[in-house]
């Protein structure tokens, strides 16, 4: 059975707050997973989606997994077509490859897709975001209502 997977890195700034969206569909069910991952290079928050979507990933022994991602750049470089330059890229690039051969043997292919067909993904990156300025914002506000002044 074919497991589609949907990847999306997401960085407001470059490098700026980041954040990961992940989509599965698996036998006819969709799993999201999204989760801000702090300051980084959209670049690094590509690769950091498809290494959560790897790590999470639970497949059959016959399934056949494939990845989609609009990183034109990433999904050269993971089929070896780009050569990887950046030395944190680089080091990226290593453990996608180990895990994808050491989790799927070989059950596996990524490619590049438009942006618009990856708009699931794209959403679960950027809410991860938003929601860690919403956090950020309810803890000030959370502070500023428990301060008290003391006159004694």
């Amino acid at each position: 059975m074919k497991v589609l997977v949907w990847t999306d890195g997401a960085s407001r700034g470059n490098p700026g707050k980041a954040g990961i969206g992940v989509s599965i569909n698996r036998y006819c069910q969709i799993d999201d997973y999204k989760e801000y991952i702090g300051i980084a290079t959209n670049n690094v928050a590509e690769y950091k989606a498809l290494i959560k979507a790897i790590d999470i990933l639970k497949v059959q022994p016959h399934d056949t997994i494939i990845f989609q991602s609009d990183s034109e750049l990433m999904v050269n470089q993971v089929n070896g077509k780009y050569k990887v330059k950046n030395e944190t890229l680089k080091l990226l690039n290593e453990e996608v490859l180990k895990k994808l051969q050491d989790k799927f043997d070989g059950r596996w292919s990524i490619e590049y897709i438009p942006r618009e067909k990856n708009k699931d993904a794209d959403k679960l990156a950027n809410e991860a975001i938003d929601e860690s300025e919403l956090e950020k914002t309810e803890l000030k506000t959370e502070s500023e209502d428990n301060f008290q002044l003391n006159f004694e």
